[in-house]
């Protein structure tokens, strides 16, 4: 995306190889490198973990795209496992 679509930073949730630490590490610190200046424009559709985490580094006036909220399809109860966002 960095490349193709001249975003600054992107994440690649397949490159943890399934491992929910390793990908937390690798979200804060794509996001850390963002800077000070926070996120412009986020599009989203994880919801979770990683809107929570995007939701503390938007800028004033940034931009959110939500498209869905895969995070929470296939939980068994809904009720109990499904948290709104936090950080907003």
């Amino acid at each position: 995306l960095q490349d193709e679509a001249g975003c600054d930073a992107a994440v690649d949730y397949k490159a943890a190889g399934g491992d929910a630490a390793a990908f937390q590490r690798s979200l804060n610190a794509s996001l850390k490198s963002v800077g000070s200046s926070g996120v412009d424009v986020f599009f989203d559709n994880v919801g979770g973990f990683v809107l929570n985490e995007t939701l503390r580094r938007m800028r004033r006036g940034g931009r959110i795209v939500l498209c869905g909220g895969i995070s929470s399809y296939n939980v068994d109860d809904p009720r109990g496992d499904v948290s709104a966002p936090t950080n907003y």
